[in-house]
């Protein structure tokens, strides 16, 4: 998704990965520099900040809605 430059399903995705498995969290490199790519070196963009809060919103509210259960 991220070569797709579809960020949002790609956070998602992610963030879905994560909360099912732990291991998934190592992709978290990987994802920021494919992401440093796109935004052409520049530290701290408006990609990066939407995508950690696309991807922390979807866990916490997949962790919210198994710990309801």
């Amino acid at each position: 998704m991220l070569k797709r430059r579809r960020l949002g399903w790609a956070a998602i995705l992610w963030a879905l990965s994560v909360h099912w498995k732990v291991y998934p969290i190592v992709y978290g490199a990987s994802i920021l520099i494919e992401l440093h790519k796109i935004d052409a070196g520049r530290l701290v963009t408006r990609t990066k900040m939407e995508f950690a809060l696309t991807s922390g919103g979807a866990f916490l509210a997949l962790s919210s809605l198994c710990w309801a259960m």
